[in-house]
């Protein structure tokens, strides 16, 4: 994919896909997921960023997003240049691994995002289990931006790194409205 992505009211499966580059099932520029679509892949694997996906940014609007066992140097699923943002919407990723353990290489198990936030709001949803990162971020890498989650709920559990934030390795964290976030069995070998 060279460009853009844009989804409305439709599917996407894929099972089974590999990348010698990013993005084992999709890269690309922004991907929209917009009006009741589905995104589903299976078994995605890249031997640099993004397991399943590669992509600038993602919008998951009024749609589900699902993921499950994949790998990638960084970013062990989702691995994004700016947003991911997810609203009115469901995402959920298990078994995920980042699996480069360079220290200029640092990157969450499920969820990578270099240059930008993370955001859940308008009642999303978002399930992140078993990602494990051979450097920070079990669940969750943001480290120059924040997770934010506003009239949501966000799931993480069975998370770990090797470096710090068995979890969520970002700048902040904000838990606004009665947004719920929920972190259980997240480990870290350093402080964090």
């Amino acid at each position: 994919l060279a460009g853009s992505l844009s989804l409305q009211a439709s599917s996407l499966i894929t099972n089974n896909s590999a990348s010698a580059g990013s993005g084992g099932a999709l890269a690309g520029g922004l991907i929209s997921v917009r009006s009741g679509s589905t995104i589903s892949v299976t078994s995605s694997h890249a031997a640099t960023g993004g397991g399943a996906i590669s992509a600038t940014g993602l919008l998951v609007a009024d749609s589900n997003f699902t993921v499950a066992v994949t790998s990638a140097a960084t970013g062990g699923a989702l691995y994004f240049d700016n947003d991911l943002v997810v609203e009115s919407g469901r995402l959920k990723v298990t078994e995920a691994q980042a699996i480069s353990s360079e220290s200029g290489r640092s990157s969450g198990g499920i969820v990578t995002v270099r240059s930008g936030d993370i955001i859940f709001r308008s009642g999303s949803s978002g399930t992140l289990h078993d990602g494990t990162a051979l450097n920070h971020g079990g669940c969750i890498f943001a480290d120059d931006g924040t997770l934010l989650l506003d009239s949501s709920t966000l799931e993480l559990s069975n998370c770990s790194s090797a470096g710090m934030g068995g979890g969520v390795k970002a700048e902040g964290v904000s838990v606004v409205g009665d947004a719920q976030l929920s972190i259980a069995n997240a480990v870290a070998a350093l402080e964090g």
